[in-house]
């Protein structure tokens, strides 16, 4: 799979996809499918609530990844 675009571009993808070998996948896209294409865009406010979602795991993780360490 190729994913262009800058890193930290959200993306958005279907449980359950099956990206193929040489997909080429835009930064910013809705990929679906059992053959998953880019299917649409997403808007800013999708875009917006993918950040958004993804900072509620870097606390927890944080603290998982030390209570690790303390074992």
């Amino acid at each position: 799979m190729s994913v262009t675009g800058a890193p930290g571009h959200p993306y958005a993808y279907s449980c359950g996809d099956t990206v193929l070998n040489g997909a080429r996948i835009g930064a910013g896209s809705l990929v679906a499918g059992a053959r998953a294409e880019a299917r649409r865009e997403l808007t800013e406010e999708e875009r917006g609530g993918i950040r958004l979602n993804a900072t509620v795991y870097v606390e927890p993780a944080k603290s998982h990844r030390a209570a690790a360490e303390d074992r």
